[in-house]
């Protein structure tokens, strides 16, 4: 997780730089990256069966708490929503999808009084940058990122 992570912080750079033959390839590799954390996050957070949860809780502290590993992805991905944002409006929805994953893993009560604040605030300043050319373009393509948590 911590190389994708790192992986996705570079291509925000590459693609923040203007290297524009390469900005659809980019776009496509981030969303791959992103939904490969969602994936992740869900597998490695959640227990297949009770004998699972027990065996596991007996080696390793819960990846679901508000310290384990769905924290340590909240951070970088608002540190790209705000110091590089995407230009792409798939590649930022697929972020989006990403929190919405680690907010369901942290849960609601540690969520809203650690990150809720801060989030919204990465991504309407995310939004408030994208022009209008760039969400028409894209608005076909994407689905509802907030269908995925429903």
């Amino acid at each position: 997780v911590p190389a994708l992570l790192k992986l996705a912080d570079s291509i925000a750079s590459i693609t923040v730089n203007g290297y524009a033959g390469l900005s659809g390839t980019l776009s496509e590799l981030s969303i791959l990256i992103y939904r490969t954390l969602t994936n992740l996050l869900e597998t490695l957070t959640i227990p297949v069966s009770p004998l699972a949860n027990e065996f596991f809780s007996k080696k390793a502290p819960s990846l679901g708490s508000e310290h384990g590993l769905p924290s340590r992805v909240v951070h970088p991905i608002i540190r790209v929503f705000k110091d590089k944002p995407p230009s792409d409006v798939a590649v930022g929805f697929t972020m989006v999808e990403t929190l919405c994953t680690c907010s369901k893993l942290i849960g609601l009560s540690h969520w809203i009084s650690i990150y809720d604040e801060v989030v919204r605030e990465a991504i309407s300043s995310w939004i408030s940058g994208l022009t209008a050319v760039s969400v028409k373009d894209h608005s076909q393509k994407i689905e509802n990122p907030l269908e995925s948590i429903m």
